[in-house]
């Protein structure tokens, strides 16, 4: 049976750029193997789409918090009005469909992009350095001056990933 070696966690820090190119000589690789490996989808576009919706939620969070915040600031400590403050929270606590709308709905909204940002990606990146050492764990009884150039490539890849991260 093949021992399933435990991917590091600094391999999660590899860029979009870096997984396209580790996927290419994959692909590249597989291409000549006799039984080609299957590889995981690449989910890239989907990650940069949910971070377009991060940075919108932090802006419609920033735009409703940030006017809350101010009239507070000016109620207390300009005017020394704690009754102007329990007004304020008693006119937001009965406008909580509007609290729904630009506050809660953000924040599931951000954690949910977070979340599945970082497991797409670590998922992707064991699945892909997972097939990279499968192949070239099948490829360490060919003599290098059989290797094909794509598997040099992978090779080097691969090595330097390790030294560097």
């Amino acid at each position: 049976m093949e021992e399933q070696r435990e991917i590091p966690k600094s391999y999660y820090k590899l860029s979009e750029d870096q997984l396209d190119r580790l996927r290419d000589l994959l692909k590249k690789v597989s291409i000549e193997n006799s039984p080609p490996q299957s590889l995981p989808r690449s989910l890239r576009k989907m990650r940069e789409g949910l971070f377009l919706g991060e940075l919108i939620m932090i802006g419609v969070l920033c735009s409703t918090a940030f006017p809350l915040v101010a009239l507070t600031f000016i109620v207390v400590l300009l005017l020394g009005n704690i009754e102007g403050i329990k007004y304020i929270l008693f006119i937001n606590l009965m406008a909580w469909p509007l609290v729904l709308i630009f506050w809660v709905l953000p924040l599931l909204v951000l954690i949910f992009s977070i979340g599945f940002i970082r497991f797409s990606k670590q998922r992707e990146t064991d699945k892909l350095m997972n097939a990279g050492n499968w192949l070239i764990m099948n490829s360490k009884n060919i003599p290098r001056d059989a290797l094909s150039q794509e598997m040099l490539s992978l090779k080097y890849f691969m090595s330097v990933m390790k030294k560097w991260y």
